[in-house]
């Protein structure tokens, strides 16, 4: 597994999503996980189809061969000052995405994890357990550094 770190904008995803359409055009399979819309999904009432798809999605992300699960441990952006306040991930969320990492762990079914966390924020918000499982399983991380290439691009045009 590997795992691509760093701050928002520089290119994470991007370089991604580009290695997942490789994969594709090569015959192999992949799944995509968003995590903004499964901790959306996720929050939902627990009777709602927002949230039987996102436990369906979490079912199909644990067997799938090959994951790539895009912004891992998402914090919604909350400013507190000019520095933006760390919030809490509540205990539902971490618990399932915590059932998920112990899947694909004791499978040893690979990940593609992008994130905006460092390994301690990473504990933060999914707990000590849950990110020691994930650096463990991924053997290489990439921490990107330098600017945010999307806000650069807006201010340039």
């Amino acid at each position: 597994s590997l795992l691509l770190a760093g701050k928002v904008g520089n290119g994470k995803s991007h370089l991604a999503y580009a290695g997942a359409m490789d994969r594709i055009a090569a015959g192999h399979g992949l799944m995509v996980l968003d995590e903004k819309a499964l901790q959306s999904g996720l929050m939902a009432d627990f009777w709602s189809p927002e949230y039987t798809e996102a436990r369906a999605r979490i079912v199909r992300a644990a067997e799938a061969t090959m994951l790539l699960w895009d912004d891992m441990a998402f914090q919604p952006a909350r400013h507190k000052g000019d520095r933006q306040a760390e919030v809490a991930m509540p205990d539902r969320l971490v618990s399932e995405i915590a059932h998920l990492v112990e899947q694909r762990y004791s499978h040893q079914r690979p990940m593609l994890i992008t994130t905006n966390a460092s390994p301690e924020g990473l504990a933060r918000r999914l707990g000590d357990a849950v990110a020691g499982r994930i650096l463990e399983m991924c053997e290489q991380r990439i921490e990107f550094v330098g600017y945010d290439w999307r806000r650069t691009a807006a201010e340039d045009g």
